[in-house]
């Protein structure tokens, strides 16, 4: 069902503005109306300067650069989402007339101004009970992509091959494969690193320093609704599990070899997927052999009730997780709600994971990060950074060095 509601979504997006163009045109045509018209061409001049201003501050947030083609879609989509908003209201506002029965003025005066006050009163209530929770769970799946110009080898000066590859559902991924430097032995165990919520694998290839000093090979690659790949919209990790499978099945298809010791590395809601993947019961998630993760979370339902409650006021924070979150949810065409690393990690076992949170993480509280890895069977190791928030712990030497000894000790093992 909920994917039936996510395609009818996209074909709304995909559909209303030219049917709202049309709409106005005929009625400009056929009866001389001309605010149907002036409506539209002011909802889409709004919805360019969203579409643009959410690309710039994005791309200078991620401190990319913006594509041309990315802009034009968020404009669009920014006019359609404002035209969507606009549907709902007047939709809301005919059905409250009409139970009201405000056409008529039958009876006191005052009566029809109780009557108009409490449709009024219901529409405001209505349009902030539903439309500010649905802009904001739009906001946050939807991603506009930006350009990087780094690479492997501006960066590190290690020579990579870019390639074109899939998830399971089909959305087209890019990754960087990233070969160890030749060595006489077995070869060499391969590390699967699975970037964070809004990062890239040209942002976050830091993470890989120490492992390819150490003679690891390193397979990164952007998630769907990020730097290269494909899609526009994110799920925290849900959807993007198959995104992690077809990052493994495409090592196996090129690199069996490299598939022998296959270990992965992720970040957020990058961890998240790739605790996901690894707990899929086929041949791709049973091939990750140990994993490591920064600042993750056990249940996403959990981590969005923490967040609002310490950062957004009420009724605000009510509205987020239990319509915001159901709306988000039909955006994406998944049951965020019911997404839980927690429960996924229990099918790890008996292979190991590493768990490395902050006690002062800001955006993923720490008790997240330790439900995880109660949730956990043995074996399982910790790493508890007492200092620095989120972002401070991603950058943290020390939680490097601990995990270039932790699969050092798997590969031993495998």
């Amino acid at each position: 069902m909920i994917r039936l509601v996510h395609w009818l979504i996209i074909l709304i997006y995909c559909i209303l503005p030219a049917a709202v163009l049309a709409r106005g045109i005929f009625l400009f045509i056929r009866k001389g109306r001309r605010k149907p018209l002036q409506r539209f061409w002011i909802a889409c001049f709004s919805g360019t300067i969203m579409g643009v201003l959410v690309s710039s501050l994005y791309a200078v947030q991620m401190r990319g650069k913006l594509i041309p083609s990315q802009v034009l879609l968020a404009v669009y989509f920014a006019c359609a989402l404002l035209l969507l908003l606009k549907g709902f209201d007047h939709l809301l506002w005919i059905v409250l007339r009409s139970a009201l029965r405000l056409r008529s003025s039958a009876g006191p005066s005052w009566w029809f101004g109780v009557r108009a006050s409490v449709a009024m009163l219901s529409r405001a209530a209505l349009l902030f009970g539903i439309g500010l929770p649905y802009i904001l769970a739009v906001s946050l799946t939807y991603r506009p992509h930006v350009a990087y110009s780094e690479n492997p080898s501006t960066l590190f000066q290690r020579p990579f091959q870019r390639v074109n590859f899939s998830a399971t559902d089909g959305i087209p991924l890019v990754g960087w494969w990233i070969p160890a430097i030749p060595r006489p032995g077995p070869p060499p165990p391969t590390v699967l690193l699975c970037p964070g919520l809004a990062a890239t694998k040209a942002t976050q290839l830091h993470l890989a320093v120490r492992l390819m000093q150490a003679g690891y090979n390193i397979f990164i690659f952007d998630f769907r609704g990020h730097g290269e790949s494909g899609g526009e919209l994110i799920s925290f990790g849900d959807l993007e599990r198959r995104d992690v499978l077809g990052a493994v099945q495409w090592l196996q298809t090129t690199h069996p070899q490299a598939c022998n010791k296959l270990v992965g590395l992720g970040v957020n809601t990058g961890a998240a997927a790739l605790i996901a993947a690894a707990a899929d019961p086929g041949p791709q998630g049973q091939n990750i052999d140990a994993i490591a993760v920064y600042g993750t979370f056990d249940s996403l339902d959990s981590t969005l009730e923490t967040i609002a409650r310490n950062y957004i006021p009420q009724p605000l924070s009510w509205l987020v997780r239990h319509v915001g979150l159901p709306l988000a949810s039909a955006q994406v065409g998944a049951d965020l709600s019911s997404f839980s690393p927690a429960t996924d990690v229990k099918a790890l076992w008996p292979r190991p994971i590493l768990v490395i949170h902050g006690l002062d993480d800001e955006i993923i509280n720490f008790q997240h990060g330790q439900s995880l890895y109660d949730a956990a069977f043995q074996p399982k190791y910790d790493m508890w950074i007492k200092t620095g928030g989120h972002y401070d712990v991603i950058e943290n030497d020390a939680a490097a060095r601990e995990v270039r000894r932790y699969f050092d000790g798997s590969a031993r093992i495998l």
